[in-house]
């Protein structure tokens, strides 16, 4: 089975550092969803995760209705057959929401479990998107965390995924479990800070998804999206060039019985 995370960055242009700025600029400061949708490219996003062929795909920051219809009318041509989409997050400036969309091909038939306040999340704080695969017995939860900048931001970051542990100790439905999606934290940070993380596989290996100019090295990368697992063996990963900021990154994994 493969599997794949990618923040699509509003489907906005991330290939350089000014592109970056004035996507997110547009985005978090405007804050104007009908010109975010105009000037997004919502073809690319379905490129980059046509490339990657992911029996199940998780994107981050879908913004707006008609965004959103349109990624699922493409990800139908591409074979995919069931999808569920987040109740969002609450952006830090204009207080729009940025949506997590799941979606997988058949025989990956999912149900929806809940998302955000339906399991005790804020919107505020994060996305929390859950799901459970009953023919195959796993749950995936999706998630969008804020980025944890400043004390106040630290701090709420913290309680996040303090009750995310929580959820992930108490409320899984499935034998086995996938947790994946942008955490806004690197790896050796996430397991240091939270031990509880050590039990869970990192089947994405610390690879460096996210540069605010990412086909250079004169910036540096950092792996901040994840896929953990508990219950699955990793066989392959990797990651797939698009137009975010961020890197699409994949991940072939096995069951164990």
């Amino acid at each position: 089975m493969k599997i794949a995370t990618y923040n699509q960055m509003f489907g906005l242009n991330g290939t350089s550092c000014s592109r970056t700025l004035l996507a997110h600029f547009t985005a978090y400061v405007r804050g104007n969803v009908a010109k975010v949708e105009r000037k997004s490219d919502i073809m690319r996003t379905i490129q980059v995760i046509e490339e990657a062929n992911a029996h199940i795909i998780g994107i981050c920051e879908v913004i707006g209705k008609k965004q959103e219809v349109e990624i699922v009318r493409e990800l139908r041509k591409n074979g995919y057959q069931y999808f569920a989409i987040g109740n969002g997050r609450k952006s830090r400036y204009k207080r729009w929401i940025l949506k997590g969309l799941l979606a997988s091909k058949d025989p990956y038939e999912m149900e929806i479990l809940g998302s955000g306040e339906s399991l005790g999340f804020s919107q505020e704080d994060g996305e929390v998107l859950h799901v459970f695969f009953p023919k195959q017995n796993f749950d995936v939860i999706f998630i969008h965390l804020l980025f944890p900048r400043g004390k106040i931001r630290k701090k709420r970051h913290a309680e996040i995924v303090k009750k995310l542990m929580a959820h992930l100790e108490f409320e899984r439905k499935g034998k086995n479990l996938l947790l994946m999606g942008d955490f806004n934290i690197r790896y050796k940070t996430l397991v240091k800070k939270y031990p509880f993380f050590q039990r869970f596989v990192n089947l994405s290996e610390s690879l460096k998804t996210w540069s605010p100019r990412i086909f250079t090295k004169k910036f540096p990368s950092f792996d901040i999206d994840h896929i953990l697992g508990d219950g699955f063996l990793l066989k392959n990963n990797g990651l797939i060039h698009g137009d975010s900021d961020h890197e699409l990154l994949w991940a072939e994994v096995e069951a164990q019985n």
